[in-house]
């Protein structure tokens, strides 16, 4: 079992991620299984990228 904070945020990003978007009706655990570990450590990744990709934008666009 990985234990690296990195991995755990990204996992736990992507469980609330189809969390959210299933309308909330699951229990949480069930998006946050083992089953579906994979999925929401590449989602969570993603989504870190994108709120990066999105910061470094917004301050290279007002320091300009």
């Amino acid at each position: 079992m990985v234990t690296n904070g990195a991995y755990q945020f990204s996992k736990m990003l992507g469980a609330i991620f189809y969390y959210l978007i299933s309308g909330l009706k699951n229990n949480f655990d069930f998006y946050n299984s083992e089953k579906f570990n994979t999925r929401n450590i590449w989602t969570g990744y993603v989504i870190q990228l994108t709120f990066m990709a999105i910061g470094i934008y917004l301050i290279i666009h007002f320091n300009t």
